[in-house]
């Protein structure tokens, strides 16, 4: 089977080529762009989420900041409005037992909601992060 061959001129030479080798050069280079732009893609997601989690950190002791999570903001908002309950049962006794707490607990309430929402707001980022790094891997494994 004879192969299609193209003949080029140039002041000084003549030579051929075959163009079923082109053609199949060309498509391994369409593949391995279409690789490129996925990688790419992958790349600029984990840019872009470790942007985005440095955005979600919370402060905490010392200074030091990390991601929110879940369990802590919910056992710290637990703790607060545990004192609210102790603050206010000693209250209807007459006594005044925990007044530094009570007022600690409701000036402190709305950073506490907050801590809560972030980590939410947190949880719900990563997961979609990890869904989409997960089809871009995906995409990337079946094209290698």
């Amino acid at each position: 089977m004879l192969g299609r061959l193209t003949i080029h001129h140039s002041d000084n030479a003549v030579y051929s080529e075959s163009l079923d080798e082109i053609e199949k050069r060309s498509a391994e280079i369409a593949d391995d762009l279409e690789t490129i732009k996925l990688q790419s893609e992958l790349q600029s997601l984990d840019s872009q989420w470790m942007i985005d989690r440095e955005r979600y950190k919370v402060k905490e002791r010392m200074d030091t900041t990390a991601c929110p999570a879940r369990p802590a903001a919910s056992w710290r908002w637990w703790w607060q409005r545990g004192w609210l309950v102790l603050d206010g049962g000693a209250a209807s006794m007459g006594a005044r037992f925990f007044p530094l707490f009570g007022i600690v607990s409701s000036f402190s309430s709305s950073s506490r909601d907050d801590s809560l929402n972030k980590a939410q707001a947190y949880d719900q980022r990563r997961k979609q992060y990890e869904v989409q790094r997960k089809m871009l891997m995906h995409q990337i494994r079946t094209k290698t």
